[in-house]
């Protein structure tokens, strides 16, 4: 889990999409 945390914490376009989701 803790991967997953670091790759999106990388990754800003991964958390513009989480973000977009949480909208919806």
């Amino acid at each position: 889990m803790t991967n997953t945390c670091y790759m999106i914490s990388s990754s800003p376009l991964l958390l513009e999409i989480l973000k977009e989701l949480s909208y919806v």
